[in-house]
């Protein structure tokens, strides 16, 4: 057997497509499915997932993302720990519509307590959070490196009825069942 066959026979099934990167240059809307912290091998990261509402290029030739699309974005926390943790409360408290001026440091230690570790929480894991999003290039190239795709979230007001159903449908998802 080629050692592609045999790589391929020995490696664990995997159907999980948790979207495709944010495409850069766009502005539009996405519902939270899941920020999840994942460990793997490169470290632990954390991942938001979210499916595509609207979205419009911001520059021509930008390609927008399809209503219904599956999108990413990772915080690799344990390869760039002095940025990534500072990123990942910022977008989290921008989704929330909150201000860390406002919030003393046991008030966020505590709504990451129900994001991340309190599956019975109206926030875990921010399901269902409907939230604006810009994105834009991040020139690398005087560092030789290639360019990424920066995107920023920005609050917009969540029904709650209309967030308990985003947030139910999510969970019917996750379980498996049907919504």
């Amino acid at each position: 057997m080629s050692s592609f066959l045999n790589m391929v026979a020995k490696a664990k099934a995997s159907s999980n497509n948790d979207g495709d990167f944010f495409n850069p240059n766009l502005r539009g809307t996405c519902d939270i499915e899941r920020l999840f912290q994942h460990n793997g091998e490169k470290g632990t990261s954390v991942i938001l997932t979210a499916t595509i509402v609207s979205c419009e290029p911001k520059v021509d030739g930008a390609t927008a993302h399809k209503p219904g699309s599956k999108v990413k974005k990772i915080y690799a926390i344990s390869k760039f720990p002095t940025v990534a943790p500072g990123q990942l409360k910022g977008d989290i408290l921008a989704i929330m519509g909150l201000r860390e001026d406002d919030l003393s440091a046991k008030d966020i230690e505590g709504l990451l307590g129900e994001i991340f570790e309190e599956s019975g929480s109206a926030g875990f894991e921010l399901r269902g959070y409907r939230c604006a999003f810009d994105t834009r290039v991040i020139d690398r190239s005087a560092k030789g490196k290639d360019a990424l795709t920066g995107v920023i979230f920005k609050h917009v007001a969540n029904d709650e009825q209309e967030l308990a159903a985003r947030k139910a449908a999510v969970d019917a998802k996750l379980s498996g069942a049907k919504t």
